[in-house]
């Protein structure tokens, strides 16, 4: 009797959701049946298999396409991904050849494709035998939609957009945010991580993090180290009032709170701003920070604060090593839609700053069109605002993080050697009047 819950046939289903369901991973991991029904440590394999689909589906196509003995698509469209499943295993995760075969083919039986198994069997047997070469030949911008990878040529230059396609395709480490400055040496001691040159901590390698000491102290929570930067733009915040708009799901609300800012958290998720307010008691700020569920556009309040952080709703293209489903759900119409919001709720966010007052501006964006762009719009209309320059003194000496203009721009490919970062986009301002 087949075994109709493994780890293969979960991995199918979780890609089935992305590309037929037009869900993201994450959502896909909480809906599948499949998935759900697994053990921790076949859970773990599944999502493997699919996150490495999802990275490396156009090589994986075009090898299809170089081995299948026919011109046409396959039909049904589940046999590419049944196939994709194989690949994973066989090119990318070492998984032994004939386990990965074997189960791979039985897939075509559980899912009543019976009739395919021949075809299936011949085309990984095949891949295994001669397309290795081949596939660790093909060049990096395959896995890349056309439109992004494009943008990113226009944006940074041929070979700037290269190392970013190369970076994008590796997974990313686990970054830890430490609620305490002068605790970040005892907790990369105790967690055998290392420093990077914000203050930031980085885990050699992914794990549970709720089950590594410190977490549910609230002494620490995870935050990537780009991530980490934009809060720390303010500078000394202690006894301040903060607004961070678009707030959800509190990463930097609770780096604001620890620097010892009063916080107000907007943002109009009912259910990430929950899970808000639960990290700010697993963290112990929940006093310094106040709670507002509301849409940032329709938000009305005579309150004006000595800052706002707005991390605007983004294409959140720089956090593809982390989620290579938006490969497959983001398009160019997604940045046009965004760009249009971003230049809104910024217009928005700069209303509640009070004169001397400071106005930070972030996206996990790698599109300049919702970062750069935006700033430079704002700035020529709204005068009464002017550009405070970002120095490397701030950023750990990484100077090759601060743009011409003195804005923050996180490429994934910076700091390579140790392990890359996400993609990001910051902007200080100060209002003069």
């Amino acid at each position: 009797m087949l075994m109709t819950h493994n780890s293969r046939l979960a991995a199918f289903d979780l890609l089935k959701h992305v590309f037929s369901k037009k869900l993201d991973l994450e959502e896909a991991l909480n809906r599948s049946v499949t998935y759900k029904a697994l053990e921790a440590k076949d859970k773990s394999f599944a999502r493997m298999i699919a996150s490495t689909v999802l990275r490396r589906y156009g090589q994986m196509l075009a090898l299809i396409n170089q081995f299948k003995d026919h011109p046409e698509p396959l039909h049904p469209q589940d046999l590419e991904l049944i196939l994709c499943v194989g690949l994973a295993q066989i090119l990318c995760m070492r998984t032994p050849a004939h386990a990965a075969l074997n189960e791979t083919v039985n897939l075509c039986e559980i899912l009543k494709l019976s009739k395919c198994k021949g075809l299936v069997n011949g085309i990984l047997r095949n891949i295994d035998r001669d397309g290795r070469v081949l596939f660790d030949a093909m060049s990096n911008d395959m896995c890349m939609p056309t439109w992004l990878y494009e943008s990113w040529q226009r944006d940074y230059g041929s070979e700037q957009a290269q190392f970013m396609a190369e970076a994008c395709l590796k997974e990313a480490p686990l970054d830890i945010c430490v609620k305490n400055r002068e605790d970040i040496s005892i907790w990369q001691e105790n967690l055998g991580a290392d420093l990077l040159p914000t203050g930031a901590l980085r885990l050699k390698e992914n794990v549970d993090v709720t089950e590594l000491q410190g977490f549910q102290l609230g002494a620490w929570w995870v935050q990537d180290f780009a991530a980490q930067i934009p809060a720390k733009l303010f500078g000394d915040i202690r006894g301040k009032n903060i607004l961070d708009f678009c707030a959800a799901p509190g990463g930097k609300t609770m780096q604001l709170a620890s620097m010892g800012a009063s916080v107000t958290a907007l943002d109009r998720s009912v259910s990430r701003m929950q899970r808000l307010e639960e990290n700010t008691v697993r963290i112990g700020v929940q006093s310094a920070v106040e709670v507002v569920v509301a849409d940032v556009l329709n938000y009305n309040s005579q309150k004006l604060y000595d800052g706002v952080l707005l991390d605007a709703p983004c294409t959140a293209t720089g956090t593809i090593r982390r989620h290579p489903d938006l490969l497959h759900l983001k398009s160019q119409k997604d940045v046009q839609r965004l760009s249009d919001l971003q230049h809104k709720i910024l217009e928005k966010a700069a209303t509640f700053v009070k004169d001397g007052g400071m106005l930070i501006y972030a996206t996990c964006s790698l599109q300049k069109q919702e970062g750069e762009d935006v700033i430079e719009a704002f700035l020529a209309k709204n005068k009464s605002f002017k550009r405070q320059k970002i120095e490397a003194i701030e950023l750990g000496g990484l100077t090759q993080l601060i743009t011409p203009l003195g804005d923050l721009r996180c490429l994934p490919h910076y700091l390579k050697d140790q392990g890359g970062m996400d993609g990001f986009y910051a902007a200080r301002l100060v209002r003069i009047a």
